[in-house]
């Protein structure tokens, strides 16, 4: 097949748009050499010849390939990949045998390493193809992974994408009730089978196992002794006296989810197997303070490093394909990603398979501290299938009587050790033919898009794009849906839908922001002033890094407070109102904590950051003012008075020792005021018992730098579309229904639509706080570090040391970061490398 020079010319292009709006000279050059392409030359045989690649998934998962398949056609102009789906879910891979789906496309993946070599004659030893390729890094893989797609023989039927783990869920407070040490990494065998017998003796049931024998606590125990019948015996004895004594629930692959969940509930096992995603929901659930579970991988044993059971997900090639070479790059490729999309509620059942994938993609950024050493532990100690699978499928044959009683464990291994038949020979594999379809072609007018908000509600969303695709309907949007919080990693978004709603902070938070992900849409802006000027004052600057505007603000965050009116009404306390000043917020705050009684302590402010109560003092520690001073007669004194005033209990802070004080006596109503934005933490979502209502932030005689915050619309540079996915979000931007809760179009806010929506006083509550002089700025590395050094400074004045000598010891401190800054910060750096080296310096010590 020849293809086309002006349409391998014509993607570059789109691709170089897609990236970047600085690309003008290449463009130029791709330009010059279209018009060469138009003219008509002599064909060099070959010279374009394209490869096509089928890639076989379930119909159901095809979209989150089709990015894929795109970037990788880009960084291989020769070679296109045609997605194929041989069946809606995966029928064809639950066949007994994988012929079939060895003769549906040149590659394919399967989500069982055991059941792929039990097919290995169906697909190509990719050992070969990795030793030639030079840029192949093996060692990138974690230890042992690879080992779960290769046979007996050595052969490497498939490539690791992706590995998922089993360990046990640990009900901490049960083992604290008896006073015995809760597992942590790195228990042992014996360890755990003295807790069943130590616990067995308070609760009937101790461990539910897995639903597998191959996921089982049991499997990767006895592996490594499977000719040795003495060890084996024991290990298997253990387990069996365990179940009949009550303390485990055996695995049992006939368990149904409903079932299993039962059993959780209503007998409330100490241990329970659990997958690291199943995991990750139950300690995400947790609302206490102490949690109450905790994730552990699998006990070792002597003799049995390796008891962490993980699947793997492996990638193969067809015995039949005609282009092994270029489906072993199209594989490679696969496997330098994390394969799953931004709204997949199982995402962390999958762990990428390469180790630099799992650092680099956000994988780690998610998972708690304590899940995350579980999860290191675990790859180093992973067991991904047994040395002799034959024999270990005959052990759990056995066994399996023996739970069910028809036969006695030492008779059944007596007799069986080494009688174990030769596997039947498996007949000849017919030739596989593979049909390999072609790309079908596109209509270039045909806009197409992915769009992800979880701004607002669905149907309120989807109404609004059905108005706009009455005039645009030349534009197809594709509007995806779901709540998914703790999903804030950035390539999660921009690899997976064209353009989104996300965070304000993916821009110059240095944590989430990533360097060529996000579309610069100065370009777009410049072309319609009209939309820049209706933007309110510093709207547009909050989402510009390095001069590029690299989101459409969609709704802002208002510092405003909420009080509790039936706690201030109780108490005789005059209600505030939206404008009200800094000093009638301190006779406030002072007011309700004198009106406590015996039978309830009330405190006036709930302090999570202390720049309100700083500015009432003419402070200014987050604008970084040049001749702030920590050592300051002033400084001292507000450090002294604010100490005063949680020793009074005018203010309640979180100590060290009680992380979730402040929201636990706002949750209760002992708080007067509070700032709005922790509301979420306060109440977890639920309405609280009492009236609460929101007001202004009190006036300031200097303007009280604010923390940025509410969402904006992004363009991912990997959009298919770029203008349209700004004809959308400009559109949507203007809409007073998707700007619901805080406009930041003027437009938007004057309009009677915006103002019937929300209502009266919620307009009264935005007019005050735009008449607020705040510092809407995102604070420089400097800031950052001056108040880190504050709150840390005031930590130690709380717990009682002096004032004067903390607050010399931070000028000190102060004094070197700014040294060091000046020592090492060059004239032209770029905010990431401001960033970068104010870390060192504020670190340096």
């Amino acid at each position: 097949m020849i293809v086309n020079e002006k349409e391998i010319l014509m993607k570059f292009l789109k691709f170089f748009i897609r990236t970047s709006t600085n690309n003008f000279s290449i463009i130029i050059l791709i330009s010059s050499l279209l018009i060469t392409a138009c003219i008509p030359q002599q064909a060099e045989t070959g010279k374009f010849d394209q490869t096509t690649i089928s890639f076989a998934v379930p119909k159901y998962i095809k979209d989150t390939y089709i990015p894929l398949a795109d970037a990788f056609e880009i960084e291989n102009p020769g070679i296109s990949i045609q997605i194929v789906t041989p069946s809606e879910f995966y029928e064809l891979w639950n066949e007994e045998d994988l012929f079939n789906l060895a003769s549906a496309a040149d590659t394919s993946f399967h989500l069982s390493s055991q059941e792929l070599l039990q097919n290995q004659t169906f697909f190509l030893d990719l050992l070969p193809l990795m030793e030639n390729d030079p840029e192949f890094e093996m060692e990138d893989f974690w230890m042992g992974s690879l080992s779960a797609c290769r046979d007996e023989t050595g052969k490497i039927v498939g490539l690791p994408l992706d590995l998922n783990m089993t360990g046990m869920m640990v009900d901490k407070p049960a083992f604290d009730k008896i006073n015995i040490t809760a597992p942590a990494p790195g228990w042992g065998w014996n360890e755990f089978v003295n807790d069943l017998q130590v616990l067995g003796a308070k609760q009937d049931l101790v461990y539910l196992d897995s639903q597998t024998f191959f996921t089982s606590v049991l499997a990767a125990q006895i592996d490594p002794f499977l000719s040795d019948e003495d060890e084996l015996s024991q290990r298997l004895l253990d387990y069996e006296n365990a179940v009949k004594a009550g303390q485990i629930h055996a695995y049992d692959e006939n368990q149904s989810i409903g079932e299993r969940q039962t059993l959780i509930d209503d007998q409330k096992p100490a241990l329970w197997a659990a997958s690291l995603n199943q995991a990750i929901e139950v300690i995400a659930a947790q609302e206490q303070t102490e949690p109450t579970w905790s994730f552990v991988p699998y006990p070792l044993g002597e003799g049995t490093i390796s008891t962490s059971p993980f699947g793997v997900r492996c990638a193969m090639i067809s015995q039949g394909s005609q282009h092994p070479h270029e489906a072993t790059l199209w594989l490679k490729f696969l496997s330098e990603h994390w394969l799953v999309t931004a709204d997949q509620v199982d995402r962390y059942q999958y762990i990428p398979a390469r180790i630099s994938v799992a650092d680099s993609s956000g994988f780690w950024n998610e998972l708690p501290e304590t899940v995350e050493d579980t999860v290191r532990f675990g790859l180093a100690h992973a067991w991904y299938k047994s040395e002799d699978s034959e024999r270990l499928s005959w052990i759990q044959q056995i066994f399996d009587s023996v739970m069910t009683g028809e036969t006695n464990l030492q008779t059944a291994l007596a007799a069986g050790m080494n009688s174990l038949s030769p596997s039947e020979t498996r007949t000849p594999v017919p030739a596989i033919a593979i049909a390999t379809p072609q790309k079908t072609s596109t209509n270039s007018d045909n806009q197409s898009i992915k769009f992800y908000s979880d701004a607002i509600d669905q149907l309120t969303m989807q109404a609004i794009l059905e108005e706009y695709q009455k005039t645009h309907p030349e534009i197809s949007i594709e509007l995806i849906h779901q709540n998914n919080f703790m999903n804030i990693d950035l390539e999660n978004y921009t690899r997976n839908y064209d353009c989104f709603t996300g965070l304000s902070s993916y821009v110059n938070n240095s944590s989430l922001y990533k360097e060529d992900e996000l579309l610069a849409i100065n370009a777009f802006l410049d072309l319609e002033p009209e939309i820049s000027s209706d933007f309110y004052p510093d709207q547009l600057k909050l989402y510009t890094r390095e001069g590029e505007l690299l989101a459409l603000p969609a709704t802002q965050a208002l510092s405003t407070f909420t009080y509790n009116a039936d706690l201030l009404n109780e108490l005789g306390v005059v209600l505030p109102s939206n404008d009200w000043s800094v000093d009638e917020f301190l006779n406030l705050i002072n007011a309700a904590p004198a009106q406590s009684s015996a039978e309830m302590e009330v405190y006036g402010y709930a302090m999570i950051s202390d720049r309100l109560l700083l500015a009432s003092k003419e402070i200014g520690i987050e604008n970084a003012t040049s001749d702030f001073q920590f050592t300051s007669e002033k400084s001292i004194s507000t450090a002294n008075w604010l100490k005063s005033l949680v020793d009074d209990n005018i203010v309640v802070r979180n100590p060290a020792d009680a992380p979730n004080r402040v929201a636990l006596l706002v949750a209760a109503g002992q708080v007067a005021i509070w700032d709005t934005s922790f509301n979420g933490w306060f109440f977890n979502g639920e309405v609280p018992d009492f009236l609460t209502e929101e007001v202004a932030m009190p006036f300031t005689s200097k303007p009280l730098s604010v923390n940025p915050g509410g969402q904006a619309y992004y363009i991912s540079r990997h959009a298919r579309d770029p203008q349209a996915c700004w004809n959308w979000i400009s559109f949507l931007s203007s809409q007073p229904a998707a700007s619901k809760y805080w406009p930041v179009r003027q437009t938007v806010a004057t309009s009677g639509e915006w103002q019937s929506l929300v209502g009266s006083e919620a307009v009264e509550l935005f007019t005050a706080m735009q008449e607020r002089e705040l510092a809407y700025a995102n604070m420089s590395p400097q800031e950052q570090n001056l108040q880190k050094i504050w709150v840390e400074a005031m930590k130690a004045i709380y717990e009682g040391l002096p004032a004067r000598t903390v607050l010399s010891d931070a000028q000190k401190q102060y004094d070197d970061y700014l040294t060091c800054m000046q020592i090492n910060l060059p004239p032209d750096a770029s905010y990431d490398q401001i960033s970068e080296i104010s870390e060192g310096c504020i670190f340096s010590e």
